[in-house]
């Protein structure tokens, strides 16, 4: 969870990356929500990774929906 003063707005679960990303959502997100559902009364964000492959969207939506990160994006300077 991540908290902003004392409130948890961010739902982070990390995976070893031999695990498949939704192991994090069918094993991990489903069953804190259904366990401790007021830790998700603000939560506003889902953040599922196993290193290689990380998913963004709301908790609530299923695991298909949350959006595929697709990395760092290289920066270059612009000339100046």
């Amino acid at each position: 969870m991540g908290f902003v003063n004392g409130i948890p707005l961010t739902f982070i679960e990390f995976k070893a990356p031999h695990v498949d990303v939704t192991h994090a959502y069918d094993h991990n997100l489903t069953h804190y929500r259904d366990q401790i559902p007021q830790l998700f009364w603000f939560n506003g964000l889902a953040i599922l990774s196993n290193g290689s492959d990380t998913r963004l969207g709301s908790f609530l939506c299923a695991v298909g929906p949350l959006r595929a990160s697709t990395g760092r994006r290289s920066r270059t300077a612009s000339p100046g």
